[in-house]
């Protein structure tokens, strides 16, 4: 299970006034699924890896969540609100009532040219993007304390990896 308290204490500092509240980059396919597909095509959460987020938001009552998923398109392109999002989420089992402080930028211009089940060249980018917009995030908020959770190689502060076979455990 990922540590809540080997980040709490952590800090980011940019060297201005800093946001307190801790802040959880969540990653949604490979970490609260194990990219099985639906027959729609899509991605749900697993039951089991919402529960284990849940332990994870109890442990840690005043964390916030960012979306960097690529989930986070519903709200970018306007398809739902933040709070709908948030709802999406209890629907499916996390308990994150007002928790959803907000969702990463998009990809570069040329994201919309690629196949969304084309897992292999939005790894290659995706390393790229994810990390930039992760922390023009947290320079933008000015965040002091955060974690950041994905199935992608990422290589930055804070970083836990998750196995996408299982996803959070």
């Amino acid at each position: 299970m990922l540590e809540c308290t080997s980040w709490i204490g952590g800090s980011f500092n940019t060297g201005e006034t800093h946001m307190n509240t801790p802040i959880l980059f969540l990653d949604i396919d490979g970490v609260l699924n194990s990219h099985k597909k639906l027959a729609s095509g899509y991605c749900g959460i697993d039951r089991h890896n919402a529960e284990v987020l849940n332990k994870i938001l109890y442990i840690v009552p005043d964390v916030k969540l960012v979306i960097s998923s690529a989930w986070r398109y519903m709200i970018l392109r306007k398809d739902m609100t933040l709070k709908g999002f948030e709802y999406l989420l209890q629907i499916h089992g996390i308990d994150c009532n007002n928790r959803l402080h907000g969702c990463t930028s998009a990809d570069s211009g040329m994201a919309h040219k690629l196949s969304h089940f084309d897992i292999a060249k939005w790894t290659e980018l995706g390393l790229q993007w994810r990390v930039k917009q992760i922390l023009e995030y947290i320079y933008e908020h000015k965040i002091e304390r955060f974690v950041v959770v994905d199935d992608l190689p990422l290589i930055m502060q804070n970083f836990v990896h998750i196995d996408s076979k299982e996803g959070l455990t």
